[in-house]
């Protein structure tokens, strides 16, 4: 099936969030479909019975990342938006349809975090909680629910937000005493224990109050992370502390992050706090001890690369197209509009990729190149391999 781009989005510089209806003709259709199966994935791994107990032993670590990675403006911020929309209506839309068990869930979606606009010193467990927080609190204030619950639920934030003071407290602190160094890890460890329970409570009890999900036998919060590798505080090698962060507290049953980074950003920050780690460098082994972290944390099958569409213009089938209607083309190609639109014609009109950009050239410069479409680039001449 041909993939198409809507021209609206091209000139539209906000992000782009696409109906799930529109997935499998979109020119991501291919990263839609990749995150669909890493979510049906995450779901299986996330045992049913286990997330319903919590016990004393520590919390297990689940793998439950949907990584989409490329360049800056390749749209992985509208792609993770869409797929965080279509999960918040997958009650509807039924965006895992390939699978009947996997469509009685229903996910709760946090607000989204730009990791690249933190504040110095904020931390995205911090900022996670906030946000459930205040979707609590409004539901409170406009609907209410149980009052034990509610007020458990309360006490939970309450004990969860205390431990990560204390805990954020003692890492400020100078010195490193056997002490010290128990008492954060001790604090980190309750401090996973407290959230994976908060995490447990909070879906129930938020499902149980949604009419839509009441039914749904299984529930998770999204939490969606944009900009990964940008977050940079003058202090620490940040893009690797925020990425530990979500490793250490937020890989949990009932959880699933989506992200999104530039791979070689992110593999450069990891590289910098090894190096920093050490009096005498080895940038080689750093280099591997980099490549191996990034691989437990974000497996490689979790991970989806944007598409280029600049590879894409020279598909000979010219799979992906821009369609572009009347209205939009007077705007953007007003002089060839009546070459291809007759007069009372208004609908929309699909464009190869290549073709399209010719066209946008000349709507400026007044010269078409390549008419006839037959050089593989417009500025070489016919002569030239």
């Amino acid at each position: 099936m041909g993939r198409t781009i809507n021209a609206n989005f091209l000139v539209n510089e906000t992000i782009v969030i696409e109906d799930t209806n529109d997935f499998d003709a979109s020119a991501f259709s291919p990263v839609y479909q990749k995150a669909r199966d890493i979510v049906a994935t995450i779901i299986e791994r996330n045992d049913e019975e286990y997330c319903e107990t919590i016990d004393n032993s520590l919390v297990e670590t689940v793998e439950n990342i949907v990584a989409i990675e490329g360049r800056r403006g390749t749209g992985k911020t509208s792609v993770m938006r869409s797929i965080a929309e279509s999960l918040r209506e997958s009650y509807k839309n039924k965006f895992l349809k390939d699978n009947a068990a996997k469509q009685n869930c229903s996910f709760i979606i946090s607000d989204y975090i730009d990791a690249s606009s933190l504040e110095e010193g904020e931390d995205v467990l911090e900022m996670v909680l906030a946000s459930m927080f205040s979707k609590l609190t409004e539901f409170e204030n406009n609907i209410g629910g149980a009052e034990y619950e509610s007020r458990e639920l309360f006490q939970l934030f309450n004990e969860v937000y205390k431990i990560l003071l204390e805990l954020r407290q003692n890492d400020r602190e100078s010195g490193n005493s056997p002490i010290q160094i128990l008492a954060q890890v001790s604090n980190s460890h309750t401090l996973r224990k407290k959230f994976a329970e908060l995490v447990r409570k909070y879906l129930k009890y938020m499902g149980q109050q949604d009419e839509r999900n009441y039914y749904s036998q299984r529930r998770f919060l999204v939490i969606c992370i944009d900009d990964l590798d940008m977050h940079y505080d003058g202090k620490k090698d940040t893009s690797y502390h925020l990425l530990e962060s979500l490793h250490r507290y937020l890989m949990l049953p009932g959880v699933i992050l989506l992200i999104t980074y530039n791979y070689k950003d992110l593999f450069n920050g990891c590289v910098k706090h090894f190096l920093n780690k050490k009096s005498i460098s080895d940038v080689e082994h750093e280099k591997n001890l980099a490549v191996q972290y990034l691989n437990k944390v974000i497996p490689i099958y979790a991970r989806i690369t944007m598409p280029s569409l600049r590879k894409m213009d020279y598909i000979e089938d010219n799979e992906v197209t821009i369609s572009i209607d009347r209205a939009t083309a007077e705007k953007m190609i007003e002089r060839f509009v009546g070459c291809f639109w007759k007069s009372r014609q208004r609908g929309a009109i699909e464009f190869p990729v290549k073709q399209f950009i010719l066209l946008m050239r000349a709507g400026i410069s007044g010269l078409y190149y390549d008419a006839k479409g037959r050089k593989r680039h417009f500025r070489r001449p016919f002569g030239r391999v």
